[in-house]
């Protein structure tokens, strides 16, 4: 670290572990009037440069309105603005007048800068924490410059998530990348928009105030009288339409007036003028080393660096010597670094930087023109060295292709001479430059009016075959361009529409999906020109259809349209199949599978769904077998999808094989490649997870339920709100397992953190997550009213108050969509009936559950096989309400035999799923038909068949199932049954005991005899264990070191700052004694998490869980070692490396 640190208050810090932080952020500085005019003056580009604000703010007065308007009046918590214009329309000045009037009106102003390690940052800490502030402007400048993925992890940071009003001000040259970075915003749910900087209008007068401001600026810093600086003769026609181009007019007028020089007219005479200027000072310092001055860099030596600081821009020390070596630029390159230093100082002296390149990007990119051999200007010579010098520079330094590539790109599109004799050749020579050089230059590349199509050609030849976020867009706008010279080419049908489905694909990449859809529908109007009595004319017709079908799917809301191509497609196909057997295998399952999503996307999944799910996932398996890598992720998501269609019509056991198979697939995809497969990981692991809950086999959910968690946690480090949503249903999903085995104060733990999530994700865009919102609402509300029970409170007040506020989002959400959201309403009036009643609000418990059933009877009489089960748990709801209620006995009793009568059935079929809902209503039954005359005898055998059936399931999901067994018990005495249960007693044992099956020794009541017993695996505090005739209730007691999650074990071993970015060996203690080592990589995150398998709890099948450790960062001044050392026994020694 050598002394060395950047820090950041009140936001996140994002760092490669290779490269350091992928950004800087800052306080805003607002700038200022430098104090020394005399250095400004020595060269004209130090006037030109917006920081030292020497012309002051004019001439962009409504836009600047405009920026206030955003600011102030968008409608949402979090807006995004991506104002782009050419350089020298005035954008950086136009921020830089928005950031100071947004400081000087209360909000927090931040600046964003892009990092990766070519130089430090700034020493210290930025305090970035709003604290007060009316809200936070971050402000983003070359965005289009930026690595979309980079750009991602920005809008993740802390700074942009605080409660209150957030803008973000991206500026950029073009629209190009707008799309991409536009759908990472979307993810955090911020309002969108971009603005064009227009060119200053055709208007004379308008013009000519801008002139006079900057000429009187500047000829305040000359000293000379601004009326005896003539204005121009023509600041007419688009090259002046640039607020730079005026000021640049203005200066060059007032230095011709002190110089006694002839202005030029057109805007690349006024660059070489000014070059000129710069060129003169380099002569002058360098002639005055005669006088004792300390420089000694020649003018032609100074001038290639200068070249060479364009192409690299502000670089450390030590890069900055290997840039001038390897470009040969000087025999002296220290003291080349070193004089240009003293024409060019860094921007901000603490970062030690060298090659601050010039300013405005203009002027530097007018340079690198002017100094390549080609252009028409005789009186500004060209240096041949320059020629090889881009070539040498980035085989060398590779990391500058996007800065230098862009620079010459943008000088291309207004020196011909530089594109056609510099630019091209060296593409030509080295395609992937273009490719490393990123989104922003090739979206420049492709807008160079003569850019050959060979260039292009091999340029995209280059391209990755799939997406690549943060090229996508770039890409596109390559793809555009030529795919607009090769339609240019050809009318042949066949072609066309290739080049349009091309077109396509590569345009949704980057996030222009209407623009997709557009060219997927030309090409299908391409094919439907081929003629259809040739069977291989066809085909091109339905591969396009597919893709359009496709396309219009994008977003997965209904489109009739996308069932209408894609059923067309598959007509089509089959049709050609029939004739050629054996063939078009991968066409015609491409289409079914486009048209099962379609059909999902419908809310359609009935048996002519799932007969085309069967003949996708036959012909994937087929397709695998010959090449699994390119087919089995065809084949995982072709087995979700059947999963889906079977689960929805109720077909659990259907749905676990498809998705058991799919989770097995992504496992080994996302072993090979986890940064493209982790998601689908994720997805398969929550969906599997879900279907065996739903199965009744929640011991066996809760270990997937967790591993889903943990692998979206891991998906969070590189994008933390992204994977939000996906996080929110993973710890529902956790929390309805745990609460099934017992751990209900994990499950509210686990749903209450999914409701801050959902809640947060409504705040972003309410249509896409109101939902999910109000059925982790609900599943909270059950979760808390079941922790009530156990504690025997008399309900729960925050229970019935979280289902009311879900079944109002839903009633909202029914009465929109019915067909989508009924059955979710009908469940959560079932349960907020059940809250209602645990709370004594009686007669609106019976109104709530009487309008459920209604709703489900519906449902029922629409798909009997998918609501019928459901149907029995509301009829043993309104049991339950109408025996709390006093109602007579008959009528709960009436609804307890049709719920008996329903679960019968059902568990008939999946007795792991619904023979505990049996055993529920039969007590329901039970205590309905206690109250009956003669009906006792009845009632009894009721309530003993309920516990047999608890005691079937106590071992499997035993801390669910204990309570239901008790009251069960119970009520079989108060019908004079025998309880078949002895004596009970607690019984206190250590983590050690309960997590390593130990021996506990128990006093039985009343004999005073000694009993010892081995405690089974997995044993949890309030679990009950049976010995002879003694039932024990065991608590397990807190560990000092050790905290018990599941069947894992967490520690938190201490370690200091330095430690974890040098990276040091770990001695962990184990519960069982003893210790293992366990290297800590250097530069570990901060939320890295080490795992030791198989040193958790022992499990009942012989395995044993993991032990997870968390890194606790001390301050500087504890010793952590010491802290470290207090957490091993004495007789703790050796230990295996793991």
């Amino acid at each position: 670290m050598d002394g060395f640190a950047y820090g950041v208050i009140g936001a996140d810090l994002h760092v490669l572990p290779d490269r350091g932080p992928v950004y800087l952020l800052h306080r805003h500085r607002p700038a200022s009037r430098t104090s020394d005019p005399a250095w400004l003056m020595l060269q004209p580009s130090r006037l030109l440069d917006a920081r030292h604000t020497v012309v002051g703010f004019t001439g962009r007065q409504r836009e600047l309105d405009e920026l206030c308007g955003w600011r102030d009046g968008a409608s949402t918590r979090i807006s995004a603005c991506w104002l782009h214009a050419p350089g020298g329309q005035g954008k950086t000045r136009l921020a830089e007048e928005f950031a100071r009037l947004s400081g000087e009106a209360g909000w927090r102003v931040v600046t964003a800068t892009q990092g990766l390690g070519i130089v430090h940052p700034r020493p210290g800490s930025q305090d970035l924490r709003p604290d007060g502030s009316s809200g936070v402007l971050l402000v983003v400048d070359y965005a289009d410059r930026w690595p979309v993925s980079h750009l991602t992890w920005l809008f993740s940071n802390a700074l942009l998530h605080h409660e209150i009003p957030t803008r973000v001000l991206l500026i950029a040259r073009s629209a190009h990348g707008w799309p991409a970075v536009r759908a990472a915003l979307a993810a955090v749910g911020a309002e969108l928009g971009d603005r064009h900087l227009a060119p200053l209008p055709d208007d004379p007068a308008a013009r000519h105030h801008m002139f006079r401001a900057a000429r009187d600026a500047f000829a305040e810093r000359y000293g000379v009288d601004p009326d005896g600086v003539p204005y121009p003769d023509r600041l007419d026609g688009s090259d002046f339409g640039l607020t730079l181009a005026l000021h640049m007019a203005a200066l060059v007028a007032v230095d011709a007036v002190v110089s006694d020089a002839r202005p030029p007219e057109d805007l690349a005479g006024l660059s070489a003028y000014l070059l000129d200027r710069e060129l003169a000072h380099w002569r002058a310092m360098y002639e005055k080393r005669v006088e004792g001055m300390d420089f000694a860099t020649s003018p032609t030596e100074l001038a290639r660096t200068v070249f060479t600081a364009t192409l690299t821009g502000p670089v450390s020390h030590s890069d900055g010597v290997t840039a001038v070596i390897a470009l040969a630029a000087s025999e002296h390159p220290q003291r080349a670094l070193a004089d240009h230093a003293i024409c060019y100082p860094s921007a901000d002296p603490g970062r030690g930087e060298v090659l601050e390149p010039l300013y405005p990007d203009r002027i530097a990119e007018d340079f690198l023109a002017l100094t390549l051999p080609g252009h028409d200007l005789t009186a500004y010579p060209s240096d041949p060295w320059c020629v090889e010098a881009p070539a040498r520079l980035l085989a060398a330094q590779p990391r500058h292709t996007p800065r230098a590539v862009t620079f010459l790109t943008a000088a291309a599109a207004r020196w011909p001479h530089l594109a056609r004799r510099h630019l091209y050749p060296l593409l030509r020579s080295d395609p992937t430059l273009g490719v490393r050089a990123g989104n922003a230059a090739l979206s420049a590349l492709a807008q160079l009016p003569d850019v050959p199509v060979d260039v292009l050609t091999a340029v995209m030849e280059r391209f990755p075959e799939g997406r690549d976020i943060d090229l996508d867009s770039g890409i596109a706008s390559v793809t555009e361009r030529l795919i607009a010279y090769r339609l240019a080419e050809t009318d042949d049908p066949a072609q066309t529409a290739e080049l349009r489905n091309l077109l396509a694909r590569r345009l949704a990449y980057a996030g222009r999906d209407d623009e997709a859809v557009t060219a997927a529908r030309k090409a299908v109007e391409d094919c439907r020109r081929l003629p259809r009595t040739v069977p291989d004319s066809v085909i091109p017709l339905a591969v396009s259809l597919t893709n359009l079908a496709s396309h219009l799917g994008h977003s997965n809301l209904p489109s009739p349209e996308a069932v209408e191509r894609a059923e067309e497609a598959v007509i089509l196909l089959e049709r050609l199949v029939t004739v050629r057997p054996g063939t078009l295998l991968k066409e015609l399952t491409t289409a079914r599978a486009v048209l099962s999503v379609a059909y999902q996307a419908m809310g359609r999944h009935d048996s002519n769904v799932r007969a085309l799910s069967k003949q996708t996932i036959s012909a994937y398996r087929a397709l695998a077998a010959i090449d699994s890598r390119q087919y089995e992720p065809y084949l995982m998501h072709a087995l979700h999808n059947a999963a889906v269609h079977y689960r929805e019509d109720g077909r659990i056991a259907d749905a676990l094989a498809c998705s058991g198979e799919a989770l097995e697939i992504a496992g080994r995809l996302s072993a090979a490649a986890p940064a493209t497969h982790l998601p689908s990981r994720a997805q398969e692991l929550f969906i599997h997870g879900n279907l065996l809950m739903e199965s009744g086999r929640a011991d066996l959910a809760l270990p997937v339920a967790t591993k889903a968690v943990e692998v979206i946690r891991r998906m969070q480090r590189s994008d933390v709100r992204a994977h939000e949503p996906d996080l929110a249903r993973a710890l529902d999903l956790l929390g309805n397992c745990r609460q099934l085995v017992g751990q209900v104060d994990d499950a509210i733990e686990a749903t209450e953190e999914a409701v801050r999530i959902g809640r947060r994700l409504v705040r972003r865009d309410a249509r896409a997550h109101e939902w999910f919102l109000a059925m982790v609402l609900d599943n909270l509300g059950t979760r808390q009213a079941a922790h009530s029970m156990l504690r025997q409170e008399a309900g729960s007040p925050e229970s019935m108050k979280h289902s009311a506020e879900s079944a109002t989002i839903l009633r909202q959400l029914a009465d929109e969509t019915p067909e989508r959201f009924d059955p979710e309403l009908a469940r959560v009036l079932s349960n907020l009936a059940v809250r209602q009643m645990e709370n004594g609000r009686m007669d609106d418990a019976l109104e709530t559950m009487h309008e459920a059933l209604a709703l489900r009877e519906r449902l029922v009489e629409r798909n009997p096989a998918a609501h019928r089960f459901r149907q029995g748990w509301d009829l043993g709801n309104l049991a339950q309400i109408l025996l709390e209620s006093g109602a007579p006995a008959n009528e709960s009793a009436h609804a307890a035999e049709r719920a008996v009568t329903i679960f019968r059935e059902a568990a008939r079929t999946n007795p792991r799923e619904y023979e505990l809902q049996l055993a529920k209503v039969l007590m329901f039954l039970a205590c309905a038909r206690a109250q009956l005359p003669d009906e006792t005898d009845h009632a009894r055998q009721h309530a003993a068949e309920a516990i047999e059936i608890c005691r079937h399931h106590l071992p499997r999901l035993p801390g669910f199932v204990q309570p239901f067994l008790d009251e069960a018990l119970a009520l079989h005495r108060q019908l004079g049954g025998a309880s078949g249960h002895g004596e009970t007693a607690p019984v206190s044992v250590s983590l050690e005991q309960a997590a390593m099956r130990g021996v506990v020794s128990v006093t039985q009541p009343g004999t005073g005899r000694e009993i010892r017993m081995r405690l089974p695996a997995g044993i949890r505090s309030g679990q009950r264990v049976r010995v002879d005739c003694l039932e024990l209730t065991v608590t397990v007691r807190p560990h000092p070191t050790f905290r018990r999650d599941g069947d894992d074990l967490r520690l938190g071993i201490p370690v200091t700052w330095a430690e974890r970015a040098a990276g040091l060996v770990l001695r962990v203690p184990l519960l069982e004694g003893g210790l293992v080592k366990v290297r800590l990589p250097p530069a570990a995150p901060v939320d890295r998490l080490l795992r030791i398998p198989g040193r958790g709890c022992l499990r009942a099948d012989g395995t044993r869980g993991d032990m997870l450790i968390s890194l606790d960062t001390t301050p500087g001044n504890v010793d952590a070692s010491t802290l470290r050392d207090s957490l091993l026994a004495p007789d703790s020694s050796g230990g295996s490396t793991e």
